[in-house]
């Protein structure tokens, strides 16, 4: 009886363990809900838990990733940059350098690097990331897409479309894969393929691309979800370009409630939805609606107009979408 009693006493390991467990599963789930404040409070004690492993611990390593990620998501990017560093020193000691694991957080400390504007440090940790990835998953597992997306974003910062294009369609064929046509991560990848094509004023290869992506996202989240706006606000922007303004103005005007439902009125989220509505009325040869749209974007700016002024302009209802599947025979 004595010594089953002593079996149940938790060893100091598994108590530090069941600790670290609670504290990481209460951070998730608070992030899942939004609240990142909380979720990164939760994981700074997770760390401090952590601690008591040592220094040569992936447990520790695991957990500072954790809180890297979240400092990024809160725009905390110098912690961010050194908790991510201490964490891929500690794996790569554990696991070694070309562990899956320690690749993962090389990966996440290059996505750091790339919102920090520091280009060639992103560069280099990207690449090694995927090197890494490819080493150990055979290049074909979503780590690798997610990678791959990484430096697109960055190989179109630079204006060099080709691999940017290259990197999107080959983590495109990856997500597809694993993933199925329909998947919300599928549609991301879509949507910076039609980005890097108007930016280039290739509209008629992006427009395809944008459609799919606001399919995808409608049919997963409906069309009140404010993260539609963006992708609208995008093929609005093209279709003014192609001089098909009629067809952006619904566009543009339930983008414009979508940003309104979310954001202050002065977000330059907004003054930019309403200098395009501007932009499109103009198209149309309706200069008077095109000025007190101009008006009314300089008003908020300057706090002298309100929310209010803004109901007149937006569309209440979605606007029909169609138009042809993406097609890969364009050219890169």
């Amino acid at each position: 009886m004595f010594a089953w009693k002593q079996r149940l006493k938790p060893s100091p390991n598994e108590a530090i363990e069941a600790t670290l467990d609670l504290y990481l599963h209460m951070a998730e789930a608070v992030y899942q809900l939004g609240q990142i404040e909380e979720a990164a409070d939760l994981v700074s004690r997770a760390v401090e838990v952590a601690q008591d492993f040592g220094e040569t611990d992936p447990r520790l390593g695991r957990v500072l990733n954790r809180l890297g990620v979240i400092r990024c998501r809160q725009g905390r990017h110098t912690e961010a940059e050194r908790l991510l560093k201490r964490a891929v020193g500690i794996l790569e000691r554990s696991l070694g350098p070309f562990h899956e694991e320690s690749g993962n957080v090389v990966a996440n400390l290059g996505n750091v690097y790339l919102r920090m504007g520091k280009n060639p440090q992103a560069r280099a940790s990207l690449e090694r990331a995927l090197a890494i990835a490819e080493g150990a998953l055979g290049g074909k597992d979503l780590s690798v897409a997610w990678i791959l997306d990484q430096l697109g974003e960055l190989d179109n910062l630079e204006n060099d479309i080709p691999s940017a294009v290259f990197s999107f369609r080959r983590s495109l064929t990856i997500k597809e894969r694993l993933l199925g046509p329909d998947n919300w991560d599928v549609a991301v990848t879509l949507q910076k393929l039609g980005d890097v094509y108007v930016k280039q004023g290739r509209f008629n290869d992006a427009e395809p691309f944008l459609i799919r992506t606001i399919t995808i996202r409608e049919r997963i989240y409906g069309w009140q979800d404010p993260a539609m706006a963006k992708p609208l606000t995008t093929l609005a922007h093209l279709y003014s370009k192609q001089r098909k303004h009629g067809r952006a103005e619904q566009i543009v005007r339930y983008a414009l409630s979508l940003f309104a439902g979310v954001l202050p009125c002065d977000h330059p989220e907004i003054i930019a939805c309403l200098n395009l509505l501007a932009e499109v009325y103009r198209g149309l040869g309706r200069y008077i609606d095109a000025d007190a749209v101009w008006k009314l974007a300089q008003g908020l700016v300057e706090g002298t107009e309100t929310r209010r002024q803004i109901v007149q302009f937006e569309f209440p209802h979605p606007p029909r979408i169609s138009g042809p599947a993406p097609q890969f025979e364009t050219g890169g």
